[in-house]
């Protein structure tokens, strides 16, 4: 299997032949060696991960041509030696000299930057008390395989970019279509066109032949029996362990003809799985190729040129035997509904006023964990926390609570207000952000089950309603989020997006402004259980 068998490679070579560019063939060649080169060495440091080498490369090549279909003939000489070269050269990031390795290690910088958006890793390597954190294998292959796709640029970089490419494919091309593959499909907007190369093209096609290569040339059985990944037991290997296993059951994407396929054709899959386990990690791959197939698509279309009318598939048809057993996803399931009717009825609390205590736990929380973490001076602040309860017009009693404490972001809203069990002071980012602002380590918040909010549907009559306000002591940007039940989807404005949500309910008109503006959070209940005045 060799880089110069296929198609991309014949037609880049035909085309600057006919040019008399031989030195560009041989420029071409000379940056393709390079990659192919350094994809030797990958699994120098991540022994446990499918093919990365030459196979995986030519795989890549042949999907790319597979993709352009009937179109293929639109390709420019310049953009046939980009998609080569970017085949070639997208992965050497993840190729590692021992001095380079430590170089990346000695940086503290990056090393913070990774940390800072891995909460699990940041706990984990500074669970001794040091001031500086101690990245064991495991955190270091992570690290290393993060920033594999910006590393193109410093490894191509070494290279001394061919004459005979000067102001046809300049380096600068081949390091960003590279780099786009790790970075989200939005990005791709960013590339413009040269003269002679669409980057943007040559990036949704580099993306998605990446991502389709998914069958078992990239998992030969001989070498998961050397790497004898059944027998170990540690985290890392069991991952690594279920990936190839998706790999070796797949017998990959079979492409239409070109002469049948339309503007958004079906793309056909196969695999033969042996374990449940297996299965559904391949259907949750092919989710991930559904996502990326559509969303390339819309980025290539959203721009005038040649490749506008480029046919994608449009989704996987899935060809999927279960070898032994059903295939429908046997495990235990929750039914929404009836948990939420079970959690919020007379079932879980005796008392139904208990939303009372559950937020005001909560604002003790939000201004507590405010004086531990929040270490920069603050002018005339001091914790506060406001009780209001009042009856509406229309005979409804509300009680709201307001606090000057850490505030909300939207992904905490995401993965802890809306989730039922999850809390933040049980999570990873909470241990992150208590080791980094050098909080104490006996500080404990009193909530920390994750039922918070719910509990403000206890009285289960239909008539409940939950309005938010919050903006956090860091992000700054004003939320409100309103919730009518338990059922549905929630309005969640933006201050910064010009969002217009209407007042906030309260009684004084600083109560009633649209969103906070300062920190804080202020929650505000209606029910039919408390009757009181301003």
């Amino acid at each position: 299997m060799s880089i110069y068998d296929e198609d991309l490679w014949k037609l880049m070579e035909s085309r600057a032949t006919e040019d008399g560019l031989h030195e560009f063939v041989a420029g071409v060649r000379e940056v393709c060696e390079f990659g192919i080169a350094r994809a030797k060495t990958i699994r120098d440091t991540f022994p446990l991960y499918t093919l990365h080498d030459e196979t995986h490369i030519c795989n890549v090549l042949r999907l790319m041509r597979e993709l352009l279909g009937p179109h293929v003939d639109r390709l420019t000489r310049d953009e046939a030696a980009t998609l080569v070269m970017c085949a070639c050269c997208h992965d050497v990031g993840m190729s590692y000299k021992e001095h380079e390795k430590r170089e990346l290690l000695e940086d503290i910088y990056r090393i913070d930057e990774y940390l800072d958006c891995h909460p699990k890793d940041y706990v984990k390597a500074y669970a001794a008390g040091s001031d500086t954190p101690v990245l064991d294998d495991d955190i270091q292959r992570s690290f290393f395989r993060s920033i594999h796709h910006e590393r193109v640029q410093d490894l191509l970089g070494t290279l001394m970019w061919p004459r005979a490419l000067m102001g046809k494919v300049d380096r600068d091309v081949v390091v960003r279509v590279c780099k786009s593959h790790g970075n989200d499909v939005a990005t791709l907007s960013d590339l413009n066109p040269t003269l002679t190369v669409d980057l943007r093209m040559c990036a949704v096609l580099l993306r998605l032949a990446d991502i389709l290569d998914f069958d078992d040339s990239r998992a030969p059985k001989a070498i998961y029996e050397y790497c004898d990944l059944d027998t170990r037991e540690d985290a890392a290997s069991t991952v690594s362990a279920m990936e190839w296993q998706k790999y070796m059951s797949s017998a990959g994407f079979a492409f239409p003809p070109e002469a049948e396929r339309e503007y958004a054709y079906d793309l056909a899959y196969a695999a033969s799985c042996d374990d449940p386990q297996v299965e559904q990690g391949v259907r949750g791959y092919l989710d991930w190729v559904d996502e990326e197939l559509r969303e390339c698509a819309h980025e290539l279309g959203r721009f005038r040129g040649k490749w506008q009318d480029l046919a994608l598939p449009q989704k996987v048809l899935r060809n999927i035997e279960s070898n032994g057993y059903e295939s429908e996803p046997y495990r235990l399931v929750l039914d929404q509904d009836k948990v939420l009717d079970l959690l919020v009825g007379n079932n879980l609390y005796a008392d139904q006023s208990v939303f009372v205590r559950e937020l005001i736990q909560n604002a003790i929380d939000a201004v507590r964990t405010r004086q531990e973490l929040d270490n920069i001076p603050r002018l005339r602040w001091e914790p506060r926390i406001c009780i209001r309860t009042w009856t509406d017009n229309e005979g409804y009693h509300w009680f709201r609570i307001e606090d000057n404490g850490v505030g909300m972001t939207k992904q905490t809203m995401l993965d802890h207000l809306l989730k039922v069990g999850s809390s933040y002071y049980s999570s990873d980012a909470f241990r992150r952000e208590k080791l980094r602002r050098r909080a104490s380590s006996d500080y404990t918040p009193i909530s920390r089950f994750g039922i918070g909010i719910l509990s403000c549907f206890m009285d289960g009559n239909g008539t409940g309603r939950v309005e938010i306000s919050t903006k956090h002591y860091e992000e700054g940007t004003s939320l409100r989020l309103r919730l009518d039940g338990t059922s549905g989807f929630y309005r969640l404005c933006n201050r910064d997006k010009g969002h217009r949500p209407g007042p906030m309910q309260g009684v004084t008109d600083a109560e009633r402004r649209e969103y906070l503006p300062r920190p804080g959070t202020v929650v505000a209940v209606r029910t039919n259980l408390y009757a009181g005045g301003a």
